[in-house]
């Protein structure tokens, strides 16, 4: 294994460990992000559509429902350090490296179930 990907490997899981340790129900990455969703960076998420910026996050998200998001945002905003950087990715289809996070968490949403129900604001159910 080249030595970036351990570096990579290990910086994600600590960081991952330290977000989760600060919230004191959560014991492993795992308890937040289940067992497989938290992966390494892959090349395509340091990458930009048009080829300008490149950064690398810590970890890749690749959710499986919106309580996955949910879950996430939740443990981020409980946690009072270290903060990071999250950007939502879908297609990858950003200019200037607007779904990239450096340092943070790329929350590639591809994976995600493509039907949406949109509410107008002051709709819903009563």
């Amino acid at each position: 294994m080249a030595f970036s990907r351990v570096l990579h490997l290990y910086a994600a899981s600590v960081a991952a460990l330290l977000l989760c340790s600060c919230v004191n129900f959560i014991q492993s990455p795992s308890d937040v992000f289940g067992p497989v969703a938290l992966l390494e960076p892959t090349p395509s998420a340091a990458r930009d559509f048009g080829g300008m910026v490149s950064d690398v996050p810590l970890a890749v998200l690749r959710p499986r429902s919106a309580a996955d998001v949910a879950q996430m945002l939740t443990a981020l905003s409980s946690a009072a350090t270290p903060r990071a950087a999250v950007a939502a990715r879908g297609a990858g289809h950003s200019l200037h490296g607007q779904a990239q996070a450096r340092d943070g968490i790329v929350v590639e949403t591809r994976a995600l179930p493509r039907a949406v129900d949109v509410v107008a604001d002051g709709g819903g159910v009563p």
